[in-house]
């Protein structure tokens, strides 16, 4: 970390400060986007339960915690946020990694419980962030958990089929994983400042010099906070804010998801067998690659493209997804070429969904507090574990219908053992 610093220093002082707020926001995006699925791999539920069961293990506790969390974001500092949240996916990985493989699902089921509920608190403190820190911390966000994303279809193969370990063996990668959040979060992200300021860019080197001095220090308070007020009050309030948040971004982000995720992971199974794939396993992991880099690039292209409405990329995420229905409907149709193009666009779409509703969010919310804003933040990504748990869950039972169709039996992923 200080090395990078050191680097910085000849940069102007905006740019220095967008650039360690886009790394920062990208270690941390790629950290809240691996670990949780490296615990749920260890933990080896899809051997006792069907996946839309685990699914439902997994996203319950994700979606309870992003619709708890923001209430008590005013009350809790920043920094003991993070360290809470550290200690939650590290205590979560210790268990995971230290109890026999075969040990009784109900402990599995906790240990993946935890770790769920600490990445979905993990995502809200970063995401309520970005109250300051604009269109620059987003997109080092998005980076972040592109590449997770990427990593996470990825790995398994990697691990099973190329490396001859076993998924087990990822947590131990966990721990850097989170030594990298914290000290991302401590001493790469510089203090907190609206990046979207005008004369944001005109401070003179005396000042840069301070903020290099105070960035430490300033993560560690939020003057922001305003723990007079009740906290029955500040309860009410967000309640009424949440109402008014549903319809223009929590919904407009489920049904993206949703869309996604039927795409992705939802109905891969069904697909039509390639013979350029020796296993499924392959098949996935470059399947999940295009996918996930469609989604690195569409959350990333928030600093580039401005999209006026979000209506206009559900749409067009619609149309992708039906055709991906259809391929997986028609085998004959799932030619891997087109497959993996839809997939790739599929991803780059959602992931402008993505971006586009919390831009939209911090522009809406640029009058308001900072404690509406942070809640604002906070709060909308519940509308992605919805989308997340209903798209899956609706792929999983489509995708079991089409392996069970007597029209292409045989010629589907499903229908081999490999």
């Amino acid at each position: 970390m200080s090395a990078l610093r050191t680097s910085l220093r000849g940069l102007s002082p905006q740019l220095k400060d967008e650039l360690r707020t886009f790394f920062a926001f990208g270690i941390l995006g790629f950290g809240t986007a691996t670990i949780a699925p490296t615990v749920y791999a260890a933990a080896y539920l899809i051997i006792p339960f069907p996946r839309a069961a685990v699914i439902i293990i997994e996203t319950l506790p994700a979606l309870a915690a992003k619709l708890l969390v923001p209430h008590i974001l005013a009350f809790v500092p920043r920094w003991l946020r993070t360290v809470v949240v550290a200690f939650g996916l590290l205590g979560a990985s210790v268990a995971i990694d230290n109890i026999p493989p075969n040990v009784h699902p109900p402990v599995r089921i906790l240990l993946t419980l935890l770790a769920a509920a600490a990445t979905a608190a993990s995502e809200v403190s970063f995401l309520a962030l970005l109250r300051d820190y604009g269109r620059v911390g987003l997109a080092g966000w998005g980076a972040g958990t592109g590449a997770g994303g990427i990593a996470v279809a990825v790995m398994p193969y990697v691990l099973t089929y190329r490396w001859g370990l076993f998924l087990r063996s990822s947590v131990g990668y966990v721990y850097y994983l989170l030594a990298a959040m914290v000290l991302a979060y401590f001493l790469l992200l510089p203090k907190a400042l609206d990046l979207r300021l005008p004369g944001y860019g005109d401070r003179s080197k005396a000042d840069d010099d301070e903020d290099e001095n105070n960035d430490s220090s300033l993560l560690l308070e939020d003057p922001l906070r305003d723990p007079t007020l009740p906290f029955s009050e500040r309860v009410r309030q967000n309640m009424k804010l949440a109402s008014s948040l549903i319809g223009p971004y929590m919904v407009p982000l489920a049904v993206g998801t949703g869309m996604q995720a039927l795409v992705f992971p939802g109905i891969t199974r069904a697909l039509g067998i390639s013979s350029s794939f020796e296993a499924y396993a392959s098949y996935y992991a470059a399947y999940g690659l295009c996918f996930h880099l469609g989604s690195l690039a569409g959350r990333t292209s928030v600093l580039v493209v401005q999209y006026p409405k979000t209506k206009g990329l559900l749409i067009r995420l619609g149309l992708l997804t039906v055709i991906g229905v259809a391929m997986a409907s028609l085998h004959f149709l799932a030619i891997p070429a087109v497959v993996f193009v839809v997939a790739l666009s599929a991803g780059l779409v959602g992931g402008a969904v993505y971006s586009n509703v919390f831009a939209e969010a911090m522009a809406e919310t640029g009058s308001a507090s900072g404690l509406d804003r942070e809640f604002s933040l906070g709060v909308i990504g519940a509308g992605e574990t919805v989308g997340l748990l209903t798209g899956v869950v609706l792929g999983s039972f489509l995708e079991a219908g089409l392996c069970g169709w007597s029209l292409g039996h045989g010629r589907r992923w499903c229908h081999v053992v490999k």
